[in-house]
């Protein structure tokens, strides 16, 4: 079985869409899953766009945790 160059071509070209369009539609199932569990609220999220003023509440609050290593960070950068 020989294949010229365009062939060859044409089945890579139709492998390589096949496996976009599955890594697309299970992107799209990732996150349908993901707001019907509850994990994630996209709806707020999509929010930022239209209410993105520095005084605007925040869509999520910080944990000590995440606070603590922001304070790090910040800290870090000043001693620089």
């Amino acid at each position: 079985m020989e294949f010229d160059l365009q062939e060859l071509e044409v089945y890579i070209f139709l492998i390589l869409s096949a496996v976009i369009t599955f890594i697309f539609y299970y992107y799209i199932y990732y996150i349908y899953d993901n707001e019907k569990k509850g994990i994630n609220d996209y709806e707020k999220y999509s929010n930022i766009v239209l209410d993105d003023e520095v005084t605007s509440t925040p869509v999520e609050k910080l944990t000590a945790k995440e606070k603590w290593k922001l304070e790090k960070k910040k800290n870090k950068g000043d001693k620089a």
